[in-house]
């Protein structure tokens, strides 16, 4: 399973929590954008590492 993957399940529940908990703001919110840029980095690297190699 690629990394990306193991992020966005975390993201998910982080966000429903931002949505049903408006008043968290400060540590949930800085944990939500942590998330969001491994899902980035780690999606990134999988898809650089799964292209076609050149002989």
């Amino acid at each position: 399973m690629p990394i990306a993957f193991v992020y966005l399940i975390c993201l998910i529940p982080l966000g429903l929590a931002r949505f049903l908990l408006p008043e968290a703001d400060g540590l949930l919110m800085a944990l939500v954008k942590i998330c969001f840029a491994g899902i980035v980095f780690w999606g990134l690297l999988d898809f650089w590492r799964l292209r076609p190699k050149r002989s």
